[in-house]
């Protein structure tokens, strides 16, 4: 994309939206987008001349830089979702991986497409969803406040003259794409962290060493001492067969705790809860029923549990690997 033209911008004017916001933020993080004009208008001749349009037009056609939606006949989605894309969606089902690639040239090729994926899942899907109906009442914090960001006005009829939407713009423009931009550098950081090769050598060596230091060699992967924030990393690097069932590690606090592996990446059920006779005890009564001193507390839903020791730690791992529940 070269032009010696002015780069423009154009989205509908009165009432802004967080798809059409969200839009805007993600051109913009594209250098040929970064100093685009903004229009707002709904008058076909003057948008004809803007550069790309969003979320107005009635028209979707990527090659002419055209995202609307609102068209009878636009059933585009992404990603293997029913949802209908917004006009958020379509402009990162079509610039999702070019802004990945400007913002972190480091990734390797072969995890952009996946990395896109883990973006639109966690940020765009539901600014889709709640856009195009598809889940009424559900707003995220960033919706929320772009809906808030709309001056108030007592009689709907004087929305179509108001002057403070324009001004205005610059407000929810900025506060989504600093939102936006925060989550991205989070999102990178934890997903770099967990396809990165150096973790990749951190949970097999754990591995490994759960497997010469256990006395059964047939069960001892399945406790591992490994820190929970590579619980993702398992699903990647280690078949079914070597998924362990409870992770021993130690918190910011000094307790070392057992944290019970989801049945999948993400997921909420464990592989393997903790027994539930210990769930919502803690200290004495636990460490009565575990019959192991010191315990600390097992989580009402058996995800997780604490011991003052990792001695004590493992003895709880290895009585719940034995219990049968």
């Amino acid at each position: 994309m070269t032009t010696t033209e002015e780069i423009t911008i154009g989205t509908h004017d009165g009432e802004f939206h967080c798809d059409e916001v969200l839009a805007v933020s993600l051109l913009r993080l594209l250098p040929f987008f970064q100093k685009a004009k903004m229009i707002r208008t709904r008058d076909p001749e003057i948008l004809n001349q803007c550069t790309v349009v969003v979320d107005v037009g009635g028209e979707y056609d990527p090659k002419r830089l055209r995202f609307d939606h609102h068209q009878r006949g636009c059933e585009e989605r992404k990603y293997g979702y029913a949802t209908k894309l917004s006009s958020a969606g379509m402009v990162w089902r079509h610039f999702g991986i070019k802004i990945v690639e400007e913002l972190f040239p480091e990734l390797p090729t072969h995890f952009r497409y996946e990395f896109s994926q883990q973006v639109y899942k966690e940020y765009i899907h539901p600014v889709d969803q709640q856009d195009t109906g598809e889940k009424q009442g559900e707003a995220s914090s960033i919706m929320m406040r772009v809906r808030r960001a709309n001056p108030w006005k007592e009689n709907i009829e004087d929305i179509e003259n108001i002057t403070d939407l324009e001004r205005d713009l610059a407000f929810p423009l900025g506060m989504v794409s600093a939102d936006f931009k925060d989550y991205l550098d989070d999102a990178f950081r934890r997903f770099y962290q967990e396809v990165s090769s150096a973790t990749e050598t951190k949970v097999k060596e754990a591995y490994h060493e759960s497997i010469e230091n256990g006395e059964n060699k047939n069960e001892s992967s399945k406790i591992m001492l490994l820190s929970p924030q590579y619980l993702n990393s398992l699903f990647r690097f280690l078949s079914e067969e070597q998924m362990p069932f409870y992770l021993l590690f130690k918190d910011i606090k000094g307790t070392f705790m057992i944290r019970a592996v989801p049945v999948s990446k993400g997921g909420f059920q464990s592989r393997k809860p903790l027994p539930e006779t210990w769930c919502g005890l803690t200290n004495e009564i636990l460490s009565q029923t575990t019959g192991i001193p010191d315990c600390v507390f097992v989580h009402a839903t058996g995800f997780i549990g604490g011991h003052k020791t990792q001695e004590g730690a493992m003895a709880m791992a290895k009585l719940a690997l034995e219990m049968k529940e």
